[in-house]
């Protein structure tokens, strides 16, 4: 959305400066995509006027004009050909720097000497292409600057608006937020009576009313053709659209101004004057952009007693737009279901200024407000129009929204104290009105509002998260499986952990044992019984990849299994996990899979949960040898291991597996939630030599014993026995990382941590290799 500094003014005062501006919208939930002074690079243009125009004397398509400024009178060498004496004109003296990078300086063309440029649209950067130089009415002051005869001296925003704020895709939209924001009055205009003739010349018809729940139209006689003023001319170039006519210019300005579309339609395409809000029958339609549209019985349309004159809020038909002869109109201002509006413009690759706004769902209670302002415009600059009165088809009135809300709560969620007193004057600014104790009605331009923390978020914002101080947070953590049941919560986890969900179907054709659930009515053999584990599904998908020339795996999936016991059955969550092949760490940095490293995985998935690896009663379809169940509080919650030799593959190298079962975990428990460091992290790897016996876990455990602030996380990197290791050792390697909230950690602070971690473990007999 775009739009200017001085158009927002016309709404509410604004006590800050543009620039000021620039940096309050975020503050308000809009993100400002770009900022410009319109009138940049245009300081010594001005409003000139054409005294004289000869031919050039050694040029056939060049003229010499003589143009006064006010102050002088000067020839300018000029080749284009629309203007004739008396015209007033863009000049550009010398000196001016124009937005296109041209500089402008005193020429000689073909011997004559030119002091200045007559300049186009396009050299002014208000149009990517122009015919001829910009002819200005002849009552534009010879010798004041165009940017202010032209209302440029102005700053324009384009803001990144959201699907739910409708309400942003109109100035008086977010001149609403900023007035809440500013404690400030919002200055609606007041639209006078206009004298209407009694409207039996028009009937509107709407044959479905989910889908055009209202619909206003007005019938305007003796139209007749104009300009458009430049104020609108202006403010439509700043905003991205190009000036057409007036009409057309007329319903894109109060579309951009309230954030609701309109539509002006050649009333001669109407002959019976009925308009008729329909289904599409199929039909091919040829539209304003001349493109040519397959249309669905799905869409809705615009059309007369025989054929279709629009696609309903996305574009007019080519043979109903206004032409240069046209006397009479009918103005639309509706509103269309913003489902079926997506839909249609999905379909048919179309977007439009229209069907973005009628997309988000724009408010029905502005269409008439927009009716009224488009009529008010018309009459202003055609005042011998005459305007019938507005039809309303309204098929039910807008149900408002209601919510139930606290203000004593307020502050529980905010985690500060806002004075009451404050609470009530941000409350009372919203657009929002309680009708009963603590039940508030929701005008129709906020459809973001619908249960009280919409209405906290709002407090928030306009109280100032800039005032809301950071600290850490208690957050309670939910049971574990409940987090697994969202499948964002674990994806985003495995994801960020280099894995790859899968999904494999439930059924298979595999019957292990009498205790397998079968299908009743299996849709064919190979899905006849339910699966009562996960870990070929898991080896088949891997297998399946690595035919494919795919060396390194690592997959989750979250799942079930069924079993049954005589007449019990029973469902049981589970979260599969497998690795095969090698690890990218960092960048050139790869390490081969294995138990260790799966371990690891499953402390970090697991994390603010005291973990045992326990190795007794493992299931058969693991190593012996390398396995172990996965206990906490006492619970089994999952195993891990490598998978047995006899099930392996020549497709694929050692498979480590593991699983997780969301319902076995124990109950919640609070974490404690810290600042993350705005400074670099610091990686140090601390490779150690260790006896025999003593397991990866004791040094991991010794680290975190000495609580050093300083380190974040510490986990084993590497793994080697082998040449230049002393016998009854093996070298572990392991990363640490160091962050600090207030700075960046240096060599002598690092080393002093790493003096006093070699100490405590050279008490337990492990040394630095």
């Amino acid at each position: 959305m775009k739009l200017t500094y001085n158009w927002l003014k016309e709404f509410i005062d604004i006590p800050v400066s543009p620039l000021e501006l620039k940096d309050i919208f975020p503050k308000i939930g809009l993100e400002v995509d770009d900022f410009q002074y319109m009138g940049k690079s245009l300081e010594e243009v001005v409003v000139g006027k054409i005294e004289s125009i000869r031919k050039h004397p050694d040029a056939d398509k060049l003229s010499l004009c003589m143009v006064n400024d006010s102050e002088n009178t000067n020839q300018i060498v000029c080749g284009a050909k629309n203007m004739k004496e008396g015209d007033s004109v863009v000049l550009a003296k010398v000196g001016a720097n124009l937005p296109n990078g041209i500089k402008i300086k005193k020429a000689k063309l073909r011997g004559e000497e030119s002091f200045g440029m007559l300049c186009s649209l396009q050299e002014l950067g208000l149009a990517d292409k122009s015919d001829g130089i910009m002819i200005l009415p002849a009552c534009a002051p010879v010798g004041e600057h165009f940017r202010d005869y032209y209302g440029l001296d102005d700053y324009m925003y384009s803001l990144e608006t959201f699907a739910n704020r409708p309400d942003h895709m109109g100035v008086i939209g977010i001149a609403r937020d900023l007035s809440v924001y500013f404690n400030t009055k919002l200055k609606v205009k007041e639209i006078p009576y206009l004298n209407s003739k009694p409207s039996k010349e028009f009937e509107i018809k709407i044959e479905n009313s989910e889908d055009c729940p209202r619909y206003i139209g007005r019938y305007v006689k003796n139209v007749s053709k104009t300009d458009s003023p430049e104020y609108i001319k202006n403010r439509l170039v700043a905003c991205g659209m190009r000036p057409i006519d007036f009409l057309v210019d007329v319903t894109n300005y109060v579309m951009l101004e309230t954030g609701h579309p309109m539509h002006a339609f050649d009333a001669r395409y109407f002959p019976l004057k009925k308009v008729v809000i329909r289904k599409s029958e199929g039909e091919k339609f040829k539209a304003l952009n001349e493109k040519e549209y397959s249309l669905s019985k799905d869409d809705i349309v615009i059309a007369n007693e025989k054929e279709t004159v629009a696609i309903a809020g996305i574009i007019g038909g080519q043979e109903s737009e206004i032409k240069d002869d046209n006397k009479e109109i009918f103005l639309e201002s509706a509103m269309f279901d913003h489902k079926r509006i997506q839909s249609t413009s999905r379909k048919i690759s179309l977007k439009t200024d229209s069907s973005q706004r009628f997309e988000k769902d724009a408010d029905i209670n502005m269409a008439m407000y927009a009716m009224k302002m488009a009529s008010y415009l018309i009459n202003k600059y055609i005042p011998e129009a005459e305007f019938y009165e507005i039809i309303d088809s309204y098929s039910k009135e807008h149900q408002g929204v209601y919510v139930d809300f606290d203000i004593e709560k307020v502050n529980s969620y905010l985690g500060v104290k806002v004075e009451k007193q404050e609470l009530e004057s941000i409350i009372s600014r919203l657009p929002i009105k309680e009708v009963s104790q603590n039940r508030y009605e929701v005008e129709s331009c906020r459809k973001d509002l619908n249960i009280p923390v919409d209405i906290i978020e709002e407090i928030a914002k306009f109280y100032g998260y800039d005032k809301i101080s950071k600290k850490s947070m208690i957050m309670e953590m939910l049971p574990y499986y409940n987090q697994m049941e969202n499948m964002f919560v674990l994806t985003d986890k495995m994801v960020a952990m280099g894995f790859y969900e899968i999904k494999n179907l439930s059924l298979t054709s595999e019957k292990q044992d009498d205790n397998v659930i079968e299908s009743i009515n299996p849709l064919n053999e190979d899905m006849r019984y339910l699966r009562q584990n996960m870990y070929k599904n898991m080896l088949n998908t891997i297998e399946y990849n690595a035919k494919r020339g795919v060396e390194d795996h690592a997959y989750f999936e979250n799942g079930r299994t069924y079993l049954k016991n005589e007449n019990e059955y029973k469902e049981k969550k589970v979260i599969a996990i497998a690795v095969s092949g090698s690890a990218f760490l960092d960048p050139g940095d790869k390490i081969p899979y294995s138990y260790l490293y799966l371990k690891g995985i499953i402390e970090r998935l697991l994390s603010g949960y005291e973990l045992e690896f326990v190795s007794e009663d493992l299931p058969e379809y693991l190593h012996p040898g390398i396995a172990a169940k996965i206990r906490c509080s006492g619970k089994n919650i999952g195993v891990i291991g490598k998978i047995h030799p006899s099930l392996g593959s020549k497709y694929y190298s050692d498979v480590y597996y593991a699983e997780i079962y969301p319902e076995a975990f124990p109950a919640k428990k609070n974490i404690v939630v810290g600042t993350v460091s705005r400074f670099p992290d610091v990686k140090f790897d601390l490779s150690l030599l260790v006896p025999e016996g003593v397991e990866s876990a004791v040094i991991i455990d010794t680290i975190k014993a000495l609580n050093i602030k300083e380190i974040s996380d510490v986990h084993l990197y590497d793994e080697y026995i082998g040449e230049n290791i002393p016998e009854g050792k093996y070298s572990l390697t392991y990363r640490l990382l160091f962050s600090h909230p207030d700075k960046t950690l240096d060599d002598k602070q690092i080393n002093k941590t790493i003096d006093s971690i070699l100490k405590n473990l050279n008490e337990k007999g492990i040394g630095l290799r």
